[in-house]
């Protein structure tokens, strides 16, 4: 569920929370974990708000033209393959059948 003092901390994110350098953890940049995870918690009171009667059809058209079209639809995607290992190779073999 949305909430409105998540919204109100979103002008202070890219600030507060972004990670603008990282250690390499296993051969990959800790940053970039600690990055995805700063845009999940960012995005998703957004995301639900936008997908409550508060915004019309109109306006979530909007955001998938502003998102370059499919975006929104690899973005979920891409997410659910994060969700766990069994979600992953799910994703992954669906990508490869592409």
């Amino acid at each position: 569920m949305y909430h409105r003092g998540t919204l109100a901390q979103f002008n202070t994110w890219h600030n507060a929370v972004m990670v603008k350098e990282g250690i390499p953890i296993n051969g990959k940049q800790k940053w970039e974990i600690e990055n995805l995870a700063a845009c999940v918690r960012m995005m998703l009171p957004l995301a639900e708000r936008v997908l409550s009667d508060e915004y019309t059809e109109q306006d979530r058209e909007r955001l998938r033209t502003l998102a370059n079209g499919d975006e929104v639809f690899r973005l979920s995607n891409a997410l659910n393959g994060l969700c766990g290992p069994r979600m992953r190779v799910r994703v992954m073999n669906r990508q490869e059948g592409e």
